[in-house]
């Protein structure tokens, strides 16, 4: 069993955590140009510095550090010059930095990372909604390292089985998600917590789920 843990951003959570069979830390700016699964607001304020000492530490303690940007949505704007260079600009600073891999929805970003920054491992995101081998398969011919599956199937022993056999990418479970399962609004939630984690979004604060 590898694990996959959410930071803080507090160091002693790393120590605190010592001998225990985790693998990858992830986390992110509370707002960055392309947003992740979680509204500005949820998540903690921290300066760039704070955010490079913090990924030195987790290398020292033998883990790898994932950067999320997950949004599922940039509303078109990956197509203009000017947020394309935001996001590249972005993606410079992460490797910089010493970021081992980042999670992603946007078919589109995996295909810029994987081409511009081959140093980065790409996580495909479970806001991708992958639940058929064809879209496994699409995600890892266009270089995704690793798929996190919807946790609608984390049960469903053949399906599961069935893509460990027909693919050579990692697979990943969420076995400690809060959403409903089955919930019907959660492309629409992942939808409105990306946006509402991006620099150049007028989309106004979210309520509470």
């Amino acid at each position: 069993m590898r694990l996959s843990i959410p930071t803080n951003w507090d160091n002693k959570l790393i120590s605190g955590l010592a001998g225990l069979p985790v693998e990858n830390y992830y986390g992110k700016l509370q707002e960055d140009v392309i947003g992740g699964g979680r509204p500005a607001k949820s998540i903690p304020k921290v300066s760039r510095q704070r955010i490079k000492e913090h990924i030195k530490l987790i290398h020292d303690h033998g883990a790898i550090f994932n950067y999320v940007l997950n949004a599922p949505c940039l509303g078109n704007t990956e197509y203009s010059n000017p947020i394309r260079r935001q996001i590249f600009k972005l993606l410079d600073w992460l490797v910089s930095n010493g970021v081992d891999s980042v999670t992603v929805s946007i078919p589109l970003l995996l295909e810029w990372i994987k081409k511009n920054f081959p140093s980065l491992k790409v996580s495909v995101s479970v806001f991708s909604h992958v639940d058929t081998i064809n879209m496994a398969h699409m995600y890892e011919n266009l270089g995704a390292d690793e798929i996190t599956i919807i946790q609608n199937f984390n049960r469903d022993f053949k399906f599961l089985k069935a893509l460990r056999q027909n693919l050579k990418i990692d697979l990943q479970l969420i076995v400690n998600n809060a959403c409903l399962f089955g919930c019907p609004f959660r492309r629409y939630h992942s939808n409105i917590n990306g946006h509402a984690s991006q620099l150049n979004s007028k989309s106004l604060p979210i309520p509470n789920f």
